[in-house]
């Protein structure tokens, strides 16, 4: 049986720029700009992959800000994401289509950085196509 596997990134597809720079980064006290200026210099400094230095110093700045660091507070950040304008129409429109009869099942999946495993509330899972969810 074929299936059908719809993939989304976060990042500049379902949000406009990174979904950390919304709440998480400044609630950890500091400024956007200066986090990812600060991600670079670490980055070029320690010849360390981009992804690996943002994550190291976004889990040292919520230590140091005192931001939990657990599923249940990524889930509250991910209630709180800002998607773009058409983002739940989008999946409305997904849904009807999938919940009708269609040859070949559907999974979607969201691609996000590994700290944020545990957001998965946010507007969209109520669809009954995104059972999948992942």
């Amino acid at each position: 049986m074929k299936k059908i596997a719809l993939c989304y990134d976060f990042d500049g597809t379902l949000c406009t720029g990174y979904m950390q720079n919304q709440k998480l980064i400044p609630d950890c006290k500091i400024d956007v700009g200066k986090f990812w200026t600060e991600v670079t210099k670490n980055s070029k400094k320690n010849k360390v992959d981009p992804t690996l230095s943002y994550l190291l110093l976004l889990e040292n700045k919520m230590h140091e800000a005192r931001v939990e660091i657990s599923k249940k507070n990524f889930n509250q950040y991910g209630k709180k994401l800002k998607l773009f304008p058409g983002v739940n129409d989008w999946f409305n429109r997904i849904n009807n289509l999938f919940s009708n009869p269609f040859p070949c099942p559907l999974s979607i999946f969201f691609i996000r950085p590994p700290f944020m495993v545990g957001i998965n509330h946010f507007v969209l899972v109520n669809f009954p196509c995104l059972s999948a969810f992942k």
